[in-house]
């Protein structure tokens, strides 16, 4: 449905009225170009994915990290889901280099980290949120970071046990009069929210591990710093939890936030012991394994991503 929603629009582009233009302007003006360019929309689509697999290659070197780490649990799920989120997955490429920013002390580091995430939300507005990770400083905000994660715990329990469903931030979001915003907020959730809520601690976890082995290898300050970020990046997604309470669309969030602290991950793992590695990749096929079972098995996509992907109809090339 998504995908042939991407082709409509692409195909009658000309037509129709683009209302949400500026809460996706790099992926509308992504599409002008192709059109521009005469290129059907599958040619287009084909341009733009080598162009993000590129850009996101090139990250990973530069970052040093490891891009087998990536691709290993990419092709094993992720590769479903982004291939018809198109929108979210080219911001996912521009968000891998943006987060390698905030992971390194650096005087415009945090600049860099906000100009890129905004770019990455021009094709994807959800990636806005996570200019809420600016706030993570090791030196200053741990302390600061600990308490914020208790009190949003604390409020998420109550708001859920009272069914509050934080009508004023829906009111917000319908007044801006966006269709396909407003439509993130049609689906409500009861009890589904231990499902995104299981997720972040399990990737929570997998941080806070990744962490303890850095700390028992080195005593390198860059190194340390880099996974302290990782982990308390992670503790700070603790501020999504009320977003989930209003629809599990906001899910997405995690999908994206466990992947990349997957990937970053792979860096400075050769000092590692063979049984930590092994270790960390058990909590990551974890993760994947929880997506599973909620994406696969309880929200029916088999049908809806997996069994589409092998079929050769998204598959062709018009030349």
């Amino acid at each position: 449905r998504d995908f042939f929603a991407y082709w409509y629009n692409y195909t009658n582009f000309e037509v129709l009225e683009q209302r949400d233009f500026w809460f996706y302007y790099l992926f509308y003006m992504s599409e002008r170009v192709g059109i521009i360019l005469s290129l059907t929309f599958y040619q287009w689509w084909a341009v733009m994915t080598a162009f993000s697999l590129i850009f996101l290659t090139y990250s990973f070197k530069k970052r040093e990290i490891n891009s087998h780490v990536f691709l290993i649990y990419f092709m094993l799920y992720y590769v479903f889901l982004f291939y018809g989120g198109i929108k979210f997955f080219y911001g996912f490429c521009i968000y891998q280099y943006a987060f390698s920013y905030l992971l390194n002390e650096g005087k415009y580091n945090k600049l860099k980290y906000i100009l890129f995430t905004a770019l990455a939300g021009g094709f994807h507005i959800m990636y806005y949120i996570f200019l809420i990770f600016i706030i993570v400083d090791i030196k200053k905000t741990k302390i600061m970071i600990k308490y914020i994660a208790i009190f949003i715990v604390i409020f998420t329990i109550i708001s859920a046990l009272n069914g509050r469903k934080l009508t004023f931030v829906m009111n917000v979001v319908d007044s801006l009069g966006n269709d396909h915003l407003s439509a993130y907020f049609i689906l409500r959730t009861h009890l589904g929210i231990i499902l995104p809520i299981g997720i972040h601690i399990l990737t929570t976890l997998y941080s806070f591990y990744y962490l303890k082995i850095i700390q028992k290898h080195s005593k390198e300050k860059n190194e340390l710093y880099y996974a302290n970020t990782i982990f308390y990046v992670n503790l700070t997604a603790v501020v999504f939890y009320p977003l989930f309470l209003i629809a599990l669309t906001f899910m997405r969030l995690l999908t994206c936030l466990s992947l990349t602290t997957i990937i970053v991950s792979g860096k400075y793992q050769t000092n590692f012991t063979k049984l930590e590695r092994r270790k960390l990749f058990g909590l990551g096929l974890l993760i994947v394994g929880f997506y599973y079972y909620i994406n696969i098995y309880l929200a029916g996509y088999l049908e809806k991503t997996i069994l589409p992907f092998f079929d050769p109809y998204y598959f062709r090339l018009y030349i």
